[in-house]
């Protein structure tokens, strides 16, 4: 398998904060609940059902007041407004700890590799310190 380096990693990370900042933002406008009720133009209340001409909340006429559908009102969503912008301003910090982790697992390494003693070849023998050879053995 291959490794990914801390930089390659925290360029991902950077670009996944960057693109769910961006849908947060795209979308902070959610249609308010419920459904396809007709609701009062002035006060926003339920008109579902009723008999008349008149809202018993305000007691506007429907006429003056008008007739919404739940379905085109809009509310911002102020929580999805702020993890988008952070979202958003996190990458260069993710890609600046990236590149500091990156220089300083480098770093490590090198000291690491500078640490360890090399050891020497081991030595030739000697000429005439050799062994002399193992007696045949008759079976």
């Amino acid at each position: 398998m291959m490794m990914l380096s801390w930089g390659v990693l925290a360029l991902l990370a950077a670009l996944g904060c960057m693109g769910l900042g961006i849908w947060l933002l795209a979308t902070c406008r959610r249609p308010v609940p419920g459904g396809e009720m007709p609701r009062c133009g002035a006060c926003g209340y339920n008109l579902t059902g009723l008999d008349g001409n008149y809202c018993p909340e305000c007691g506007r006429k429907f006429i003056d007041a008008g007739v919404v559908k739940a379905s085109n009102q809009r509310r911002t969503s102020v929580g999805r407004i702020v993890l988008g912008i952070t979202l958003l301003l996190a990458p260069p910090e993710l890609l600046l700890l990236g590149l500091f982790t990156a220089r300083s697992v480098g770093a490590s390494r090198a000291r690491a590799v500078r640490a360890v003693p090399s050891v020497p070849p081991p030595a030739a023998d000697p000429p005439g310190s050799a062994l002399p050879p193992d007696p045949p053995t008759d079976r």
